[in-house]
């Protein structure tokens, strides 16, 4: 019995960290937009498939003068997926922020987030996250289809900049056997995103550009947004 309340616990301060982590990123965004007239950092990736880590290759140059920092950078629920990634020759996983961007720059030419980015960018098939009309995707800005662009907008209260990677579908730079069918479907959200739990899918974490953070559980996890090709996958918060 001792082991799975040790597991529990274990997973509870890692989301608790992920969390905490969120807070930070909000801190460093709002850094940022009061020294670019209340605009949320984001960079156009026109190599990116509009996938929403896709970032361009300034982000991280950029915004470590903000705060951000290789600790908050990666999920502490999903502490390994530093190790997809390698410093150009040497061939180990980065351990600093300077060598996380020479690794991705050098394997992408682009940012990978690692995290949704909600703030829209131009990348290689158009604007990113876009407009969504109807029912299926479940945007909830004042709208229902806006998504934040500045500190001054009324969506930043409803609508995250930052969210878990969440997604269903297959491709991206994780391994083959995470691969799910591409659906708006919870059930199908890959086991390499989100927060899962014994193989259960459990929550995410989004972070608002007003400060607060939230954590969404299995049954308040909606679609959110397709990625342009209708084979790349769909990301959920």
């Amino acid at each position: 019995m001792l082991l799975p309340a040790l597991g529990r616990a274990k997973f509870r301060a890692q989301l608790t960290h992920c969390a905490s982590n969120f807070k930070q990123w909000g801190v460093s965004v709002n850094m940022y937009a009061s020294d670019f007239k209340d605009s949320l950092p984001s960079w156009d990736c026109p190599t990116g498939g509009s996938w929403m880590w896709d970032q361009g290759t300034s982000f991280i140059p950029v915004m470590k003068n903000y705060g951000m920092t290789f600790a908050m950078y990666f999920c502490p629920v999903r502490p390994s997926e530093v190790n997809r990634y390698r410093v150009p020759g040497q061939g180990t996983p980065p351990r600093t922020i300077d060598e996380l961007y020479s690794a991705m720059t050098a394997q992408y030419n682009e940012t990978i987030l690692v995290h949704s980015w909600w703030v829209p960018r131009l990348g290689s098939a158009g604007m990113f996250p876009r407009r969504q009309s109807g029912v299926l995707y479940n945007n909830t800005s004042d709208t229902g289809y806006d998504w934040p662009k500045k500190t001054t907008d009324r969506a930043i209260t409803k609508v995250p900049f930052i969210s878990d990677a969440a997604y269903s579908g297959s491709g991206g730079i994780a391994s083959s056997s995470f691969n799910t069918t591409r659906s708006t479907r919870v059930e199908d959200i890959r086991r390499d995103s989100a927060h899962f739990y014994a193989g259960v899918l459990n929550s995410v974490n989004i972070g608002c550009a007003d400060g607060h953070v939230e954590t969404r559980n299995r049954n308040q996890i909606k679609a959110m947004q397709p990625s342009a090709s209708p084979v790349d996958p769909i990301w959920f918060y």
